[in-house]
């Protein structure tokens, strides 16, 4: 029998919180309220101010009726068709409680739904930003990237576990993205050393206490009898809680060398925050992989080339996304030194083309989560990605 301790393996699907539920219903409420106001600051920023604090690729910059550099929008597209695509494959095939061997594994489709919507929304907000791509508003490109990868990690942790409150995870999300603004608006300018200050003990926080969560799936004080309780705990450690004190020991390292790593070298910060989720995320998704592998839970073959292709994909679409064709972090001047040529379709640029990856690369990594732990080989085979 298969040692599932070690993979906090959860027999609580009918413990879900009644209002996981409200994940995908709160995200589109947020959402509606966040496209709105964008779209209307931006075209203002665009029309009133005549594009003069407006970073386009000006070799490759194709303007349709009113709206300017209409190909860095269309091609965000791919976003919202994947999205869209995606939240009809959930309805039409979750199963609300899958079995495998004696496990039972949540299914509940509302995270599932938050994936889809998510897509949807990066790809409004991007298409959004590129109107008039700049400083000022560089948090709209960026904000539904850091909520589908909180959504995406949560998805996967609720697999097996009881899904934290909606209402928590978005507020916590709030707060990431605030901090996020600080340094794009230069509210943090000369206050360098309290905001790093503030970000370590940010960061403190949530490695202690997130790291004591993802142990115990328990919360604890910050009491000294909530501190007893974890030493007698720690004292105690089973054999079969290795490899996820392994995966917390992994994440916090990891975390605190960014951190370091930051403090050293200054990089822009959106990147240095989003980079830092995105890889947490990762060792999570490969920790759950690998115990997968070793508890002889059954993985379709078709997983293994839906991962090897997201791998490529995804991979050709950093690449892609690391030429540089504009940099609003640097004078007009330098930035229009780094305009490229279009080179598909003599349309899109080296930016259109890290759009159309992303899209199809984290489509495939959604099907993958929704679909990992599946037993149904004829589920898996009725999906044509392209």
């Amino acid at each position: 029998m298969a040692d599932y301790g070690s993979f906090s393996s959860i027999s609580c699907y009918f413990k879900q919180p009644i209002d996981i539920d409200y994940y995908w219903k709160f995200l589109i409420i947020i959402g509606s309220y966040y496209v709105l106001p964008s779209l209307q600051f931006v075209f203002y920023q665009s029309k009133e101010l005549n594009n003069a604090t407006c970073y386009y690729n000006n070799r490759c910059k194709h303007d349709f009726y009113f709206i300017p550099a209409f190909n860095n929008i269309i091609s965000n597209i791919f976003y919202i068709i994947f999205g869209l695509i995606f939240i009809i494959i959930v309805k039409l095939k979750t199963k609300p409680h899958l079995e495998l061997a004696e496990i039972p594994i949540n299914n509940n489709p509302a995270l599932y739904y938050s994936l889809g919507i998510s897509l949807i929304f990066e790809g409004l907000c991007s298409g959004i930003f590129h109107i008039c791509p700049s400083l000022l508003n560089f948090q709209f490109d960026t904000t539904f990237m850091f909520l589908g990868t909180i959504l995406t990690f949560i998805t996967l942790y609720q697999k097996r576990h009881m899904a934290p409150s909606p209402m928590r995870i978005y507020s916590f999300s709030a707060l990431l993205i605030l901090i996020n603004t600080l340094p794009l608006s230069g509210l943090s300018d000369g206050f360098e050393i309290w905001f790093w200050g503030a970000i370590f003990l940010l960061m403190a926080y949530l490695m202690i206490f997130g790291s004591i969560y993802l142990y115990y799936e328990q919360e604890y004080d910050i009491n000294s009898l909530s501190f007893k309780g974890l030493i007698r705990k720690l004292k105690n450690i089973r054999r079969n809680d290795i490899p996820k004190l392994t995966l917390i020991i992994l994440i916090n390292s990891f975390t605190l060398g960014m951190y370091i790593f930051a403090t050293i070298t200054q990089p822009n910060f959106t990147d240095w925050l989003l980079g830092v989720c995105i890889i947490n995320l990762i060792i999570y998704f490969l920790y759950y992989f690998i115990l997968k592998i070793k508890n002889k839970e059954p993985i379709n073959k078709l997983i293994y080339v839906w991962l090897l292709l997201d791998i490529v994909i995804l991979s050709l679409s950093i690449v892609f996304f690391f030429i540089a064709v504009t940099d609003k972090f640097l004078p007009m001047k330098e930035s229009n030194e780094l305009n490229k040529p279009c080179v598909l379709f003599n349309y899109f640029d080296y930016h259109d083309i890290w759009h159309i990856l992303s899209a199809i690369g984290l489509f495939i990594f959604m099907l993958i989560i929704f679909f990992l732990d599946s037993k149904n080989n004829d589920t898996l085979e009725t999906i044509v990605i392209f």
